[in-house]
């Protein structure tokens, strides 16, 4: 494929810096802290719906109050929208989990650590959650006072995946006084979503009353219609092969576009981060001549090309969007698969040799590419239900021969709405 990467480069640093830069944006809403010494102060918590649970937070007690910095040493616990963490000095365990990292090493690593926890379910029988700076997931149970962490551990062992389940023995001593559940624990998976559903059966089976619950977020999706203005052009670059098309310099090529997408919405992090799937139509219809003369034959040849495709396209990118008091504005960076459905490729050469002349209709490109694949890139804005972006594409063309690279390059400017 030749995407021709470096075009792509600087709007790819640009959305990586956008990124790094409003992420630090702040989002002071209401929330309480509760300090080591017990008290219980009231205030604004800089709230990022932490995807990782927290290291320190933010808090001020008025809006034009001095911002403050909290750890897990400094506070017994925070709250902030329908989030509650406790700070907790535990056990957390530091094996590799991601399956092209696992070894041999069967023995659990712990290291002690004081943390912030989050409550997912708080009663008589409470389970906690805490992600950490790697992306790994513990869990913790609260017993005589103090938060135990469920071991878990995935292993190879001649060259196949083991599980150290122990947080099934754990449960099932926990969570006692319910034989229902006892089938449950004895295949429970591990997962946040699994052990939350564990202990909502649990209270379902006791009748006892959960006094707090944090429900797993799910991924959100939305859809909407896309249509607008395309720009398209086609380039050809050859090495010793000349061919006429690597000689013409053909036109741009304006046409309307539009499609349907889906948007998902990774759950965290205030819905920054989400996948925008879409299947899209775009054409192109493109002309243009050339003239080549052989000073030693005298032989004159002009070439007059049309070139035009139709394609349906299934484009996948991924999309940050900033949020400040109702203004949004979003990026997108990922890829696109087209087929074309329709295709104009001809090519009428007319040879002049002193004052003779003969044609021949051809094919511009020849064994023509039906299948085209491209990067995307694009900044946009929205409000309400509508959107608009900007956009580009650079695609590898329709050239599939050796000795001529082909190159795509489309801009966009598309209307959305959600529906």
């Amino acid at each position: 494929m030749n995407f021709h990467f470096r075009h792509l480069l600087p709007c790819l640093v640009l959305f990586t810096l956008f990124c790094q830069k409003v992420q630090a944006q702040r989002n002071f809403i209401q929330g309480v802290i509760v300090t080591s010494e017990g008290d219980s102060i009231s205030g604004l918590i800089d709230y990022q719906n932490w995807f990782k649970n927290p290291d320190e937070i933010y808090f001020k007690r008025t809006a034009d109050g001095e911002i403050i910095s909290f750890n897990s040493f400094d506070l017994n616990s925070f709250a902030v929208d329908d989030e509650v963490y406790v700070s907790a000095l535990t056990d957390i365990e530091l094996s590799p989990f991601r399956t092209e990292e696992l070894n041999e090493n069967s023995a659990l690593n712990f290291e002690s650590k004081r943390i912030f926890l989050q409550t997912v379910i708080d009663g008589k029988k409470s389970l906690y959650h805490y992600k950490d700076g790697n992306g790994k997931d513990h869990f913790y149970i609260k017993m005589d006072g103090e938060y135990t962490l469920l071991r878990h551990k995935r292993y190879l062992k001649n060259k196949q995946i083991q599980e150290i389940k122990t947080y099934q023995g754990q449960l099932g001593y926990y969570l006692t006084g319910c034989t229902s559940i006892e089938s449950k624990i004895k295949n429970l998976r591990f997962g946040k979503r699994y052990f939350e559903n564990l202990f909502v059966s649990y209270y379902k089976c006791t009748g006892d009353k959960i006094d707090f619950r944090k429900e797993t977020e799910r991924i959100k999706s939305s859809f909407g219609l896309l249509a607008g203005l395309s720009v398209s052009s086609v380039s050809f670059e050859s090495g010793s092969f000349i061919n006429a098309v690597s000689i013409t310099d053909f036109s741009s090529s304006v046409n309307a576009s539009f499609g349907v997408y889906m948007e998902s919405q990774f759950s965290r992090q205030l819905g920054k981060w989400s996948l925008q799937n879409e299947l899209f139509f775009s054409s192109y219809d493109l002309s243009g001549q050339a003239a080549t003369y052989n000073s030693t034959t005298f032989t004159t040849i002009r070439y007059d090309s049309q070139i035009g495709y139709s394609y349906i396209k299934l484009n996948n990118m991924l999309r940050y969007t900033y949020r400040n008091q109702g203004f949004v504005l979003y990026l997108n960076a990922g890829i696109s698969n087209g087929m074309a459905i329709t295709e104009t490729n001809s090519q009428h050469k007319e040879i002049t040799l002193i004052n003779s002349t003969r044609t021949e209709d051809l094919e511009a490109v020849p064994n023509a590419r039906k299948y085209e694949q491209g990067l995307l890139f694009g900044i946009g804005t929205r409000f309400n239900k509508y959107s608009i972006e900007a956009r580009i594409e650079r695609g590898n063309g329709m050239w599939s021969g050796t000795g001529v690279k082909s190159r795509s390059t489309r801009l966009f400017l598309l209307l959305g709405y959600s529906l």
